[in-house]
């Protein structure tokens, strides 16, 4: 436009990301905390508020249809079922390590045992159809790669797939 001796104004200098139109989070999750109460603690709701803003209620939509995916992945975590399923279905997630280290923050949090891993790779087996086999090799990359990143080291889970 520069070229063209033109100008143009920002159109998206105001414009919230995707998920960022809520405003002061406090406050929007007092407004939300009566519409999930049924489906999600509060715990929840703040987690998956501060992981996907407003879209949230994608996540919590997963719940409301199929009530067992509203457990937690862990039972010391705010993070559940339903949110393998949307990184899967909605951002193109595809492995263990992908889901729990980088569309949730549940493996990054630390992972004895290998729990949460073994958690998202039952859901994820679910949800993209994989086999034994697959599950297993993304659940060794996963320990692997926590292990390299000193979240947890294999030893556990290997001893007990192993």
């Amino acid at each position: 436009l520069k070229l063209l001796g033109m100008s143009a104004k920002c159109s998206t200098e105001h414009l919230p990301i995707g998920g960022g139109d809520i405003g002061v989070v406090g406050e929007y999750l007092e407004r939300q905390r009566e519409q999930v109460q049924e489906l999600v603690d509060e715990a929840i709701l703040a987690q998956l508020v501060h992981s996907y803003g407003s879209a949230y209620v994608d996540v919590v939509e997963y719940v409301r249809k199929e009530p067992r995916l509203g457990e937690r992945i862990a039972p010391h975590l705010p993070f559940i079922l339903a949110e393998v399923h949307y990184a899967a279905e909605h951002e193109m997630a595809r492995t263990v390590a992908d889901v729990a280290l980088r569309r949730t923050d549940a493996g990054n949090l630390g992972d004895p045992g290998g729990r949460i891993g073994r958690a998202v790779g039952a859901e994820l087996q679910k949800v993209l159809g994989l086999t034994d086999e697959q599950v297993e090799k993304q659940l060794t990359a996963y320990l692997d790669q926590i292990a390299v990143d000193g979240l947890h080291g294999p030893e556990g889970l290997q001893q007990q797939h192993g």
